[in-house]
């Protein structure tokens, strides 16, 4: 099981690099830097709320988990 802080950190360096590419995109299409970075910032807010929750969701499934034993020594 991950930590909500280990969670949180990969959300961010996902996020990072999909805020530049949807900015890239945005400036692509507007030509305008502001609105590509207003874009791009909206984006990341967003998407790393939902990212972080879609990964703490997925903590508590064992889907496709291995079974831990029953003992350890």
């Amino acid at each position: 099981m991950e930590s909500h802080r280990r969670s949180i950190v990969k959300a961010i360096s996902y996020r990072c690099f999909g805020t530049a590419l949807t900015a890239g995109i945005a400036l692509a299409y507007t030509q305008e830097l502001k609105w590509a970075m207003a874009i791009g910032v909206s984006d990341a807010v967003i998407k790393t709320g939902f990212f972080y929750l879609h990964e703490r969701a997925w903590n508590g499934i064992h889907f496709g988990r291995a079974k831990p034993p029953d003992y350890q020594i």
